[in-house]
């Protein structure tokens, strides 16, 4: 994609880490059928999984009702030049 631009790209990946609430709000919100302008968590798994995985990930999910843990990521740094 850049390439044929003329550009090349540096990638930078930076780890992220964070303590996060699991709520019936927020398990709500994550599970909650989609919209056509808002996907949800369940849409993204349903790219991979079957709807019982997906309910399995749910109840999985429940299990960590009210409770903190530590939720890992990472975010993109794109830089690109010619």
């Amino acid at each position: 994609m850049f390439e044929a631009t003329g550009l090349t790209p540096e990638i930078h990946v930076e780890p992220t880490s964070t303590e996060l609430l699991i709520t019936p709000a927020l398990l709500n919100r994550w599970f909650a059928p989609a919209t056509d302008t808002q996907p949800t968590y369940a849409t993204h798994l349903g790219k991979v999984l079957s709807e019982t995985e997906i309910t399995k990930v749910h109840k999985g999910f429940n299990r960590l009702l009210n409770q903190t843990v530590k939720w890992e990521g990472a975010i993109a740094f794109v830089h690109a030049h010619r």
